[in-house]
């Protein structure tokens, strides 16, 4: 009897290590849909981010869940709300740093401005920073990038899908200001060339994943881990 009861806490024991342990290694991350880095349709995931997370987290060994959302701000709620562990494809800035570490780079991000042709126009002026319509995406780092430098009028989407559109055919704003790959992207699905628009690149960032500072507090050598995955996969390739 004594016998059983030992094999019956051991069992007991070893079922909450088990358990202990697949809850540190499952992440529930939120991406924004940001084309062709992250993406959703139809319950199929897909992107750059995509491609590069899935390689990143099958070295570190751990099970994650994915799930999208309109833009770049409601993806950091779900963090500070505590209905994510992280979302990506992300460049660091201030407020998600409050409640998130940022990671190793997984690649670079390209700022550019976007204009029509025909239009010689100076960005950095006071005059196109208190009169030009500038076309971004709501919740992202450009976004954020525009209103602190102090831009006036700014249109903002959840997608980029309309603007090139609105910046070369119905003249609707000024210049659109996103991340170079997401809005060539939709320039070549309405057929555009590089010869019917101007782009000229403001900066550069880093684009990497945030992890929850709540969720590194449970398991606080889980960064480290990510963060060597990532150099290794940057290696390779």
């Amino acid at each position: 009897m004594a016998i059983g009861r030992w094999f019956l806490n051991f069992g007991l024991i070893a079922s909450l290590m088990l358990s202990h342990y697949a809850c540190a290694t499952s992440l529930r991350l939120v991406i924004p849909q940001f084309p062709p880095y992250t993406s959703e349709e139809k319950g199929i995931f897909s992107g750059i981010g995509i491609n590069l997370i899935d390689r990143v987290m099958k070295d570190i060994g751990i099970d994650y869940q994915l799930r999208v959302t309109p833009n770049y701000a409601r993806a950091l709620g779900e963090v500070v709300r505590g209905q994510a562990d992280g979302f990506f494809l992300a460049s660091e800035n201030e407020q998600r740093n409050e409640v998130a570490v940022f990671s190793e780079p997984l690649l670079i991000n390209h700022w550019s401005w976007f204009f029509a042709p025909n239009k010689q126009l100076d960005p950095t002026s006071n005059s196109f920073k208190s009169t030009a319509n500038v076309a971004t995406i709501h919740g992202s780092n450009t976004h954020v990038w525009l209103t602190k430098q102090g831009y006036q009028s700014i249109t903002k989407s959840n997608s980029g899908y309309m603007f090139p559109r609105l910046l070369l055919e119905k003249k609707r704003i000024d210049a659109v200001f996103l991340a170079s790959v997401v809005f060539r992207k939709e320039l070549e699905f309405y057929g555009y060339k590089s010869s019917d628009y101007v782009e000229v690149v403001e900066k550069s960032k880093p684009f990497g994943i945030y992890i929850s500072k709540e969720y590194l507090k449970k398991y606080p050598d889980f960064m480290s881990k990510l963060n060597n995955a990532i150099i290794k996969i940057q290696k390779l390739d």
